[in-house]
């Protein structure tokens, strides 16, 4: 799992790039703050329709590598197509690379699960989100050190980074490659609606990611601008603490494995959705009284400690439960559905909570999230109800 792990640095250096750079770089080269918008929603709405698809077909055939090469590959020529002078191919090139990290996704988690045992899914994709989050922070490092002075140089490095990262993988794949039991090699190929109805509680999981992502989709993008606003922080220090954050969370996910084991899965994924809505539901009812001198300090610290940590369970267990509701036949397909909704709940959630935080404040975009937790944690105890992890399988490969 450790050779398959080093394909997401790739995702990692993508999202560094997104989450850091992408926008500024865009609104300097166009002279505008829409553009860059319009065109990052653009690669969003792509992958509605590319990630299921991606899923279906990776299913059909029974392999993820060639798909997961192509989108390496697309991502690093619209990293390295940012370098370009004309500005039609800058706007295409940022197209590709948006839709690209969302559409990554959703073959490479089918990946994790191909060479996962049912005992062994917490600890590989807990494994797999710390080496993403830390890729992340590092590309992160290396940004500060150089964008300034040269960016297209910047570019070039990450986008040959991203193309060399997936080369292990690759071959691992390839020499150790998995052999599906002759019971799902016989099963007969779903589509991507079939499996809503083929497997009990998929549904009120959907329902939960969309809560889940509408509430951190909403929350990440704006945390700087209200930490700088509310909380006096200047951007730096603000910028410092969500990588901090960050990096933290890269950690705790590592240990995701050891915890689920002692815990249990499905109690540590509600424990770690129901503090992050605790933490969410007491700064929206208490909000004036946290942000005084005395108080902000403590609090912050708490915040921080309790969601790094919740986030590193949270992002582990998320892809860990959906792939042990489902059969191996149809990984593909319900990581496709689930970017769809990823995709939709964050794109909503971002212009929603923006519109309100311009009209009523950062106090009810507290509100906002937590209703949406709510949301994510009533449908979490249901699928709770559920028996999970009854698609054991034999392979060739040993995780």
């Amino acid at each position: 799992m450790i050779v398959i792990s080093l394909g997401i640095i790739s995702v990692g250096v993508i999202f560094g790039i997104f989450n850091l750079i992408l926008i500024p770089y865009l609104s300097a080269q166009f002279g505008s703050q829409s553009i860059p918008g319009q065109l990052i929603s653009l690669g969003m709405l792509s992958t509605i329709f590319l990630s299921p698809l991606l899923g279906f077909l990776s299913d059909r055939i029974r392999k993820r590598t060639p798909f997961i090469f192509a989108i390496t590959l697309m991502a690093s020529l619209g990293i390295i197509g940012l370098t370009l002078h004309s500005l039609v191919l800058k706007g295409i090139s940022a197209v590709i690379l948006v839709a690209s990290a969302y559409s990554f996704l959703t073959p490479y988690s089918a990946l994790v699960s191909d060479y996962s045992t049912i005992e062994s899914k917490d600890r590989n994709y807990g494994f797999v989100t710390g080496v993403m989050s830390l890729s992340t922070f590092i590309t992160s490092l290396f940004i500060r050190a150089i964008y300034d002075s040269k960016p297209n140089l910047t570019f070039l490095v990450l986008g040959v980074v991203v193309l060399i990262s997936i080369a292990p993988t690759m071959i691992y794949t390839k020499k150790h490659p998995v052999k599906f039991s002759e019971f799902e090699a016989g099963q007969k190929n779903s589509n991507s609606f079939n499996v809503l109805r083929k497997y009990p509680g998929l549904l009120a999981y959907f329902i939960m990611e969309f809560g889940l992502w509408f509430a951190l989709g909403g929350l990440f993008p704006y945390l700087t601008s209200f930490l700088n606003s509310e909380a006096s922080m200047n951007i730096g220090t603000a910028s410092a603490w969500i990588g901090a954050s960050t990096f933290f969370s890269g950690i705790v996910s590592f240990a995701t494995g050891k915890f689920s084991k002692i815990i249990g899965q499905k109690r540590l994924f509600i424990i770690s959705l129901t503090t992050i809505t605790s933490f969410s539901a007491v700064i929206a009812l208490f909000y004036h009284s946290i942000l005084t001198a005395s108080a902000t300090s403590v609090f912050a610290i708490a915040c921080f400690i309790a969601l790094s940590i919740a986030t590193g369970f949270l992002y582990s267990l998320n892809s860990s439960i959906l792939s042990t509701m489902v059969s191996e036949i149809d990984q593909g397909k319900v990581f496709g559905i689930n970017s769809v909704i990823v995709v939709i709940s964050q794109s909503i959630s971002v212009s929603l909570i923006g519109s309100v935080i311009d009209s009523r404040g950062y106090q009810w975009m507290f509100v906002v999230i937590s209703l949406s937790l709510v949301l994510a944690n009533i449908s979490a105890f249901y699928i709770s109800s559920f028996p999970i992890g009854k698609n054991k399988k034999n392979q060739t490969v040993s995780s």
